[in-house]
């Protein structure tokens, strides 16, 4: 090999690969495929989230950004992308419904570490556990006295603490009427709940 031609192969740089990566259609940008959320369309042209990304056939990708989901519903990106008749939908609707995707996602999350024992519910086992949590979540409709209890447990062990839901969501998904505050244990749940929150918060507030 002459030494130009040695020299050019070594002066190539890989380009970066775009496997697995998706576009926003509202702000054209790219994103890894699971930080956006997935759009199909049914036969009525009526558009319906596919959270799980698993339904079938063709679909297009948004962020969770609060502005994207403004900005898409005022366009007509989505028939442009699906190459057919969109009905109409307002930036509410849409929102609403990937909210319930991710509040669907958050309690099987906190269903699955109820039954993997990384889910740690009840003040007094909270209490005994404090310095294993990673993540603390409180009930909306607790007290001030618990929820400062619990603020000061997350201080001390420097683990979030997320106000969400009220005690009858989370106790539904412990299986028992209700909880005040659960306690996270493994990191992989608190990371998975976290991603949730962390949608959750880009969906409800505009950039």
């Amino acid at each position: 090999m002459t030494g130009a031609r040695r020299d050019r192969r070594q002066e190539r740089v890989a380009r970066p690969s775009k496997r697995g990566m998706r576009t926003c259609v509202a702000c054209r940008q790219a994103f890894e495929r699971e930080i956006l959320v997935r759009l199909v369309i049914d036969a009525d042209g009526r558009v319906l989230v596919d959270y799980r990304g698993k339904a079938p056939g063709r679909g297009a990708h948004i962020c969770f950004a609060a502005d994207c989901i403004t900005r898409l519903a005022k366009s007509k990106a989505l028939g442009r992308a699906f190459g057919c008749q969109v009905q109409p939908f307002t930036a509410e609707d849409l929102t609403a419904s990937i909210l319930t995707g991710i509040e669907s996602r958050i309690a099987d999350f906190l269903g699955l570490g109820r039954r993997s024992r990384s889910v740690v519910s009840g003040m007094d086992s909270l209490e005994r556990s404090r310095s294993r949590l990673l993540l603390l979540v409180v009930s909306m409709d607790a007290s001030t006295a618990t929820a400062d209890r619990c603020r000061s447990w997350g201080r001390a062990v420097d683990c979030p603490v997320i106000e969400y839901g009220d005690r009858e969501q989370l106790g539904r998904t412990q299986g028992v009427p209700e909880r005040v505050a659960l306690g996270v244990i493994d990191e992989r749940v608190s990371e998975q709940l976290l991603r949730e929150f962390g949608r959750r918060d880009r969906v409800l507030v505009a950039g």
